[in-house]
């Protein structure tokens, strides 16, 4: 049995959001309430942030990751829910959050069904947590903290109207939808291979193996680092994201390369200028050496000057 509850979060959460809201004065809210319900219903809202006249302006829903609702924050019944309670109090952004990730909503769009309104995704942990109990780690607490203090300034940004929501088109949607739908896999593959890579050396030294000469990582006995391998390792998608990159960097370092050649051969190098005047002056004067070249091609022009 889980040590955390959902309801044990969400009362911490706003907690630690109200204790943020007293530090960042410059944020638009006044608190942040949890388990709030329209009158006249029972249904409760998990997490609702007011602005400062006391009117909600956000509402989200929050699940955990080892509940059958909590594996994805696409969860259909989730999403309605969370969507019923925004609509119903006119807040117009909801919510929701299944502790590793969070998605943001708009509440309602004109001739538009929920599935194709704007979304913005926002990864709240990395690595993933696969058990509510890890809510409990320190490193997670710190990272959860981290993720609240983003939320909220992002939250601004949309009700400003500074940076309104953002507007995936429909093949990054489907394919967001689906690497989530996904992530539980990869949270227990992860934990799997984290288990078998610090309890199994043969094992650890052929991961890292496979890292360092397939797929080119810079390995690290920092704990953040391995981490960050790990999950890379048991993640398909990172992998495919680290190897795009690599494939752009590469690009950018040829084209660099090429550029750099270019101009060494029209001389508007500043390097090539020198050289081409050495060379000029080697052939000039009969100086071979590549350094006193250099200091004649000075000297001949000081004594052109003088002539």
């Amino acid at each position: 049995m889980s040590q955390i509850t959902e309801w044990e979060f969400t009362a911490d959460v706003a907690s630690q959001i109200n204790e943020i809201l007293k530090e960042r004065v410059d944020l638009p809210f006044s608190e942040a309430k949890c388990e709030q319900r329209r009158a006249g219903t029972i249904q409760r809202r998990d997490l609702t942030l007011l602005n400062r006249a006391n009117k909600a302006v956000f509402t989200g829903e929050v699940k955990m990751p080892d509940k059958r609702d909590g594996r994805s924050p696409f969860n259909e019944s989730a999403v309605i829910d969370a969507h019923n309670k925004a609509n119903a109090i006119g807040v117009e952004y909801f919510f929701t959050w299944n502790v590793n990730d969070c998605i943001l909503w708009r509440t309602f769009e004109p001739g538009k069904p929920i599935t194709e309104r704007d979304i913005e995704p926002i990864r709240a942990l990395n690595p993933p947590i696969a058990k509510s109990d890890d809510l409990l780690n320190p490193r997670v607490k710190e990272q959860v903290r981290s993720f609240l203090k983003k939320l909220l300034e992002r939250c601004a940004a949309i009700l400003s109207g500074e940076k309104p929501l953002a507007r995936l088109p429909l093949d990054e949607k489907f394919i967001k939808v689906w690497e989530l739908a996904l992530m539980p896999i990869v949270r227990d593959t992860l934990f799997a291979v984290n288990t078998k890579f610090n309890s199994d050396k043969a094992f650890r030294l052929k991961l890292e193996k496979w890292m360092r000469e397939e797929q080119g990582w810079t390995l690290s006995n920092e704990e953040e680092k391995i981490r960050e391998n790990l999950e890379r390792a048991a993640n398909p998608h990172r992998r495919k994201e680290n190897a795009e990159v690599s494939q752009r960097v590469g690009k950018q370092r040829q084209t660099n390369r090429a550029l750099n050649r270019r101009r060494n051969l029209d001389g508007t190098h500043p390097a090539a200028k020198t050289f081409y005047a050495a060379r000029f002056c080697s052939r000039k004067c009969g100086n071979r050496n590549n350094q006193s070249a250099f200091g004649k091609s000075k000297s001949c022009r000081q004594k052109s000057a003088a002539q």
